[in-house]
Formats: structure tokens, sequence, C-alpha cells
């Protein structure tokens, strides 16, 4: 009896205190001090002006054009992994050059954990099972090609051909 009484005691300490105390078991952003989104952070003052101010990117998140002949839905995640994250942002920056010359390709960009009914419609016709997934369509809407996690321009601009 005296056993059970330790070992339960252990077990709701382990439960319901330790995470307590620890801090663990808490909500990302769940506390406003704790909440890193950049709507927290105040606004800039002065605009800067200075050549080190980021480029504006090469293409939008959406484009369509009057009758495309190709279209790319681009998936990535809002909220991520430092190496998901890194994968997303290095495939974006690949295609960015090969998309600016080709005005003909529609593009939409979605995130999966903040547009999921969109992606779906995508994971539909084709499951994935890394980020980003890019998924490559004819203009009649059937699916051309998917390339999933970190992609070259090699590999992005054989489906664009």
């Amino acid at each position: 009896m005296k056993t059970s009484s330790i070992v339960l005691g252990s077990f709701l300490f382990c439960l319901v205190l330790l995470p307590a105390l620890t801090g663990a078991g808490e909500q990302p952003g769940a506390s406003p001090a704790a909440d890193p989104t950049p709507s927290a952070a105040p606004a800039s003052p002065v605009p800067s002006s200075s050549p080190a101010a980021a480029p504006a990117p090469a293409i939008a998140p959406t484009r369509t054009p009057v009758s495309p002949r190709l279209r790319i839905v681009f998936v990535g995640k809002e909220v991520a992994c430092a190496c998901t994250r890194k994968a997303i942002d290095e495939s974006w920056k690949v295609m960015e050059p090969l998309l600016a010359a080709r005005k003909d390709v529609a593009i939409e960009k979605l995130q999966i954990d903040t547009q999921t009914d969109k992606v779906d419609v995508y994971r539909k016709m084709k499951p994935m099972m890394a980020l980003p997934a890019i998924y490559v369509l004819d203009g009649k809407g059937e699916l051309r090609g998917l390339l999933q996690g970190k992609v070259t321009a090699e590999q992005f601009g054989k489906l664009l051909e």
C-alpha cells in the first residue's frame, strides 16, 4: 500500500506539478510576453531607404495570367522548424528567376498550416510527404508533376518544359 502511494504521488507530481514549475506544456504564444509574432514588434518610426533594405521579391506569391499554360502551386508552411523553413525559402528563391521570365505561368503560394482547405485540393490529387511541395498543373488543371523538399533549379526547370 505504501509503495503504491509513493508511485501514485510521483506520477501526479510528474503529470501536474512538474510541467507547471518548469513551464513545459505551455502553448507557444499563450502569453502576450512570449508571443514571437512580428505583429507584436513595434513598427519602425522612420522608413528605411538604405540599400541594406530587403529587395522586393522577383515574383508575387499569386499571379494569374489571362490564359495560363501552366499553374504552379507552391505549398509551404507558415510556422516550420529551421530545416523545413530553410528548404521552403531556398526552393522559393530557386523558382523566382525561372518564373519571372515566364508570364504564361500562374502561381499560387499556399501555407499548409493556415490554408488547409485549399491545400487539401492538391493533396487529393497526389499526397505530399515533404515540404515544400510544388504542384505543377497544365492549362486544363491536370497534374503534370510534384516536387517535394528542397528543389534545385534543374529539377524545377524540367517541369516547366
